[in-house]
């Protein structure tokens, strides 16, 4: 099957899963703030803030090995294959146990997390819950990787599909008959353990070879050359974690839990749209990898460009939306005492913005492997981040937590990368890409600002007003973008794959 084949079989995939999980996760989430307390929202986005810091164990061993994949795989080298899924068993055996002894190690000390303890019983019990499971998960989670590498992220997703559903009845049967916080993450938690477990079960039947007991070493070079990428991605994976990772650590501990328990709620729509993108980006990683096994600069130079285009589409788009339609969504799904400030809403819409149009450079930065060249910009930005947060929630509160992100990212990121990606990827200025972004953020604003003007003006009910945003939100974007960009190359190429996507693609 060819790249394009298997990217939009990956894709479409992709969408039909994040759809059902959108509407999940918020039928779910809309049952959890009418039972339960704000509390127990804000323990839950706590919980797993704590449990992104640990996964700092990974080290980014997952991203440097799936990287190696894609020559062997070109080649169809199955002992070099059998080696590098050796050393990904034994490395996240290790890092699983890792989690689990020094999470678990952690639960005295929960009460330096929170500002004021939460009148919640079995704190600790919960907490655990958390750790258990994310360290559980490790242990067979390295196989659905090699059908990512192998370009067949579809398969995982539809595991993904039906345990989503699976999990999400259960969870809404639990909390309607038990209510209990407790019984609800068991479901929550437990579901994805049974599901790495059955994506394990299929990929050895579709790679029979990993069943064989190859003890197949890889050679010295091969190991240096791991090695060295788990080393810059190490320092990636750190920076990763304290700049996404923390916001909800230092709002618990600067403001409040309940804090935590509103914010949680933005962030649920906001990961929402990032995980749309997300699968996106994962169901053609692969095929942006094999594509640069073959060292074809000038093709993926222009694929680059192609993604970056549906980057600052889709973001530019779902920022404008959000714009519109989050406050006002917000107070129709939960209520209105679950509304923040709306100058704390416009810092997320930004943070979202500026954090999403990274996503295209550090998708190729990944794909081609290029972590060595920027392994010290983690330092600088997480350094930067945790400083100007710190000082900054202090003093504002969640503004102040959003706005070290914001800075960090400005100050440190938005240089960097892109600069690394088209020196050592494209052999070329990045000064193009610069320019364009400007001009891109520009016009985002403009059309951002004069929408909620506008909209501002209506002086209607509620479900109208959502109904005229939503309109308006979806159709003036979408047609600036296409006058845009209608005559580019990017554009000839991308709407006929679009086009495609639509119709029956074969397997």
């Amino acid at each position: 099957m060819s790249r394009v084949n298997n990217s939009l079989l990956n894709l479409k995939s992709s969408i039909i899963n994040q759809i059902v999980i959108f509407v999940l996760n918020f039928v779910v989430r809309m049952i959890f703030v009418r039972i339960l307390s704000a509390e127990y929202l804000g323990v839950n986005g706590l919980f797993n803030n704590i449990i992104t810091v640990l996964s700092f164990a990974e080290l980014g061993i997952g991203s440097a090995i799936v990287f190696s994949m894609y020559e062997p795989l070109l080649n169809n080298d199955m002992h070099m294959l059998n080696g590098l899924m050796n050393l990904y068993k034994r490395a996240y055996w290790i890092i699983g146990l890792v989690i689990i002894v020094v999470g678990s190690s952690l639960t005295p000390f929960l009460k330096y997390f929170i500002k004021e303890l939460p009148q919640i019983d079995h704190l600790s019990i919960i907490y655990l819950l958390f750790v258990f499971s994310s360290g559980i998960t490790y242990l067979f989670s390295y196989f659905q990787s090699y059908l990512i590498a192998d370009q067949k992220n579809y398969i995982v997703i539809r595991y993904r599909i039906k345990f989503n559903i699976i999990s999400s009845i259960f969870q809404i049967v639990v909390l309607l008959a038990f209510r209990n916080f407790i019984f609800y993450l068991m479901i929550k938690l437990g579901v994805p353990i049974l599901e790495q477990l059955l994506i394990s079960r299929k990929t050895l039947k579709i790679y029979p070879h990993l069943q064989q007991k190859d003890k197949f070493e890889l050679k010295a070079t091969d190991k240096r050359r791991i090695y060295k990428n788990i080393r810059a991605m190490f320092l990636h994976k750190t920076g990763g974690i304290v700049v996404s990772g923390t916001d909800n650590l230092l709002i618990s501990k600067f403001v409040g839990i309940v804090q935590v328990g509103l914010y949680s709620n933005y962030l649920l729509i906001i990961t929402s749209f990032n995980k749309i993108y997300n699968i996106f980006s994962s169901s053609i990683t692969a095929s942006i990898g094999n594509l640069g096994a073959t060292k074809d600069t000038e093709r993926l130079l222009f694929i680059y460009q192609c993604l970056d285009m549906i980057g600052y589409w889709f973001f530019g788009f779902s920022s404008i939306f959000l714009a519109l339609l989050f406050n006002p969504l917000i107070e129709l799904l939960f209520g209105a005492h679950y509304l923040l400030e709306p100058q704390t809403v416009s810092l997320i819409i930004i943070s979202y913005y500026l954090t999403g149009r990274r996503r295209a450079v550090l998708n190729f930065r990944e794909a081609l492997g290029l972590f060595w060249y920027d392994r010290y910009k983690p330092i600088f930005e997480s350094t930067v981040n945790i400083v100007v947060s710190v000082f900054l929630a202090i003093r504002m509160g969640v503004d102040g937590v959003i706005l070290g992100t914001i800075i960090s990212t400005v100050v440190v990121s938005f240089w960097v990368e892109p600069i690394v990606l088209y020196k050592y990827g494209f052999s070329r200025s990045s000064r193009e890409y610069f320019i364009r972004y400007f001009i891109e953020i520009i016009a985002v604003a403009i059309i951002g600002f004069g929408l909620v003007f506008i909209t501002s003006r209506f002086n209607l009910n509620q479900i109208a007003t959502l109904l005229i945003r939503t309109g308006l939100g979806l159709v003036v974007p979408s047609i600036c973008i296409f006058l845009v960009y209608r005559r580019t190359k990017e554009f000839a190429f991308i709407m006929p794959i679009f086009k495609k996507l639509f119709r029956k693609t074969n397997r």
